[in-house]
């Protein structure tokens, strides 16, 4: 029998629950810099949002704005996809779901949502990995 080997080594969970795929962490870690970044540069964009609390130092606003948004939202998490998929396989869910939501999490492209499946459960013992920033 012929081992398949998902083609991402992490995953990447963001506060809506949308699952992005990673070969390395810090690709991983990149992905989530520029979730936030780009969440910055919308609420620049947007004349009815007042931040409180600006400053004149442009990368001080950047981590208050991000961290006010980590509050709100919620944070972009790093999983081992590895361990994720051992825990689906060892759950209690029928086998074809099982696989289901493995050959998606298998795929270049993910197309998942944690919430889809009611994922929440199998990340809670999943190999989560330290963002470095």
């Amino acid at each position: 029998m012929e081992t398949i080997l998902p083609y991402h080594n992490y995953i990447v969970v963001t506060p809506k629950g949308d699952i992005e795929g990673f070969q390395q962490v810090e690709d991983a870690n990149a992905y989530i810099l520029g979730y936030f970044v780009e969440k910055i540069d919308d609420i620049g964009n947007n004349s009815d949002y007042v931040y409180v609390d600006n400053t004149t130092e442009q990368l001080e606003n950047a981590v208050n704005i991000s961290r006010e948004l980590g509050v709100y939202e919620g944070e972009c998490r790093i999983y081992d996809l590895e361990s994720l998929i051992e825990n689906i396989r060892n759950s209690g869910i029928f086998d074809d779901e099982k696989e289901e939501i493995i050959s998606k999490l298998m795929e270049e492209e993910i197309d998942l949502n944690i919430h889809d499946y009611q994922m929440d459960e199998f990340l809670i013992n999943t190999k989560q990995m330290e963002r470095n920033f």
